[in-house]
Formats: structure tokens, sequence, C-alpha cells
């Protein structure tokens, strides 16, 4: 790849080119119309720089919400609507998978973040309180809790859901307007995931309590399952959490949410050890590859919620 550095020069007499990079340099005179397409090329130049300058991910890395609710610990984030607070996350990070209808895990989920002063806080809410708010995708690995409205000055959480908040703690949210659709997405286009994978590291060198980022991009795009193919690794921890997608020529709005972190993808090895019961055993890694809900089908909860859930249990 070679970065090409164009200016413009002007003088009495003529109007050069004037071009050079890493292999070398020279001049060329321009006529009114080269004129025009240098200065396009020159600004197009200048607003890519400036904008993969932009496009970093390092103010979203607090994004994530940690969610610990019985024995379970998983990641999601909170997505605000028009009206109201909702948390984003896995289906299987909230509700048992063993029964249909899936009973809560645990009634009590407790919610932690990094604030923009670098310090832990957490919330904890009273699930069964939030029933009537909650619901989960019967055929996608996804699910939402309404659990509070917006008002002037900060959210309004539901009566004696919420049990303990810290006061006067920002809380990440993220708008509708940074909402980016199955239909929208490309493959190939850089995409993060933001969690809490909770490896178990055994050197310690790694704060369970801190959020981490991955980088790949959008392997695919199933239209079968439609879902998200990722070239990246999540582990245990990771499901939940909010997948992005980085647009650096979207001004205002950079980064978009497109998906919900929700497995990896395994791969099996035979091990050389014997036969167990007529089977081989084997091992199952990482792949490097991890499977993305679509943020399409929150919004389909999302609007359920919003459409059937009676007035008298808003806040």
């Amino acid at each position: 790849m070679r970065l090409v550095i164009l200016t413009v020069t002007t003088s009495a007499q003529n109007n050069v080119l004037v071009w050079a990079d890493g292999q070398g340099q020279g001049r060329a005179p321009l006529t009114v119309f080269h004129r025009m397409k240098a200065r396009i090329i020159v600004t197009f130049i200048l607003l890519t720089l400036c904008s993969a300058a932009l496009a970093q991910p390092t103010d979203l890395v607090k994004a994530p919400l940690h969610l610990r609710i019985g024995q379970t610990n998983g990641s999601g984030f909170f997505l605000v609507t028009s009206n109201f607070l909702y948390l984003v996350t896995a289906r299987h990070c909230l509700f048992a998978e063993s029964v249909d209808p899936r009973p809560l895990i645990d009634p009590t989920l407790t919610i932690s973040w990094i604030d923009d002063a670098e310090v832990a806080q957490t919330g904890t809410f009273k699930l069964l309180l939030l029933s009537a708010n909650a619901r989960y995708h019967t055929n996608r690995d996804v699910a939402v809790v309404r659990v509070g409205k917006e008002r002037p000055g900060g959210i309004t959480t539901y009566p004696r859901a919420l049990v303990t908040m810290p006061a006067n703690r920002a809380v990440p949210m993220f708008s509708l307007a940074m909402i980016r659709q199955f239909k929208d997405v490309k493959a190939a286009e850089d995409a993060y995931t933001l969690g809490y994978p909770g490896i178990g590291d055994p050197s310690q060198r790694l704060n369970p309590d801190r959020p981490l980022v991955q980088k790949g991009v959008v392997s695919d795009k199933d239209p079968v399952t439609r879902q998200l193919i990722l070239s990246l690794p999540v582990f245990h921890g990771n499901s939940g959490g909010p997948v992005f997608s980085v647009s650096p020529y979207t001004m205002p709005v950079r980064y978009h949410i497109i998906g919900i972190a929700v497995q990896f993808v395994p791969v099996t090895w035979e091990l050389p050890l014997p036969k167990i019961n007529g089977k081989t055993p084997v091992s199952i890694d990482n792949a490097g590859y991890s499977i993305a809900e679509p943020i399409d089908f929150a919004l389909e909860l999302i609007d359920e919620v919003e459409r059937t859930t009676p007035w008298w249990l808003t806040p």
C-alpha cells in the first residue's frame, strides 16, 4: 500500500501537480480539469486520514455491562428508545435454556460497569418485579428487559425494581441513532466485541472486572440463519455484549451497534487416547470465529414490549 501525498501549487505562469511517495517524487503540468481532480483527491485523502484518526474505539471500551445472575457471568448493554431504557443481552445469560417457557435463572441480577472516573459501579435489579417487561426471543439467543424510563434529569427506574444504584454516576447507554440493521451491514468491515470474557487467566494479569475489546471483521452475513460471523474469538462471559462496526465516513455517528455476541465457533480435535465406550476422546477448542445475533431481533422484542405491556407497569 502506498500513501501518496499530493499538493497543488499555483504560479503566474502555470499550475503544477507535485507528488511524492515512498518510491520517488515528480512534477506534472495541470489542465483546469486536472486541477479540479487534484483538489478532489487532496480533499479525499485529508478526510480519509482525519476520519481514520477519529474511528478508534477507545471511547467505547467502557460501553459494556458486566452481568451476574446466579452463578452465571455475562455481558450486556443499555439501549435508550424514545421513552424507555432497556437492558439488551443474550437470552442464555438471563433465562434457563432447558425448558420452555424459560424461567429466569435467578430473580436478582447484578450489573456493574466502569464509569468515566475509572471506578467500578454496581446496580442490583430484582428481575421478578420486571417480569412483565422482560422478553426473550423464541428462536434467537436475544433478550431485553425494560428497566426504566428516561425523564428530564435522568432515568427513573421501576418502583422497587432497583435495589441499589450509585448516585450521580453516569451509566453507559446508547441511543437508536447508533443502530445498524442486518441489511446494512457489509462483509469485510471492521467489527469490535466488547465485554467481560472471564477467560480464567491463571496469571491474574487480566482484571475480570474490567471490559476487554476484541477487533476483527465481519466475515460473513449468513442469508439462511441471518447471523453475523465474525473473525474474532469470544469466550465465556462475552455473551450478550455489544458488537460494533465502524463507519469512518459517516458523521456524526461513526460507531454502529450491529449485533449481540452469543457464542464462539468450536473446533474439535481427536485425542490420541484409548476410546471410551467406543468413542474417541476429543478436545473442543475455540476456532477464533464467533457468532453474533443481529440487533434487529432486539428491536423486535423492544417493539413487542412497548406494544403489549400494560400502562400500569410502566414507571
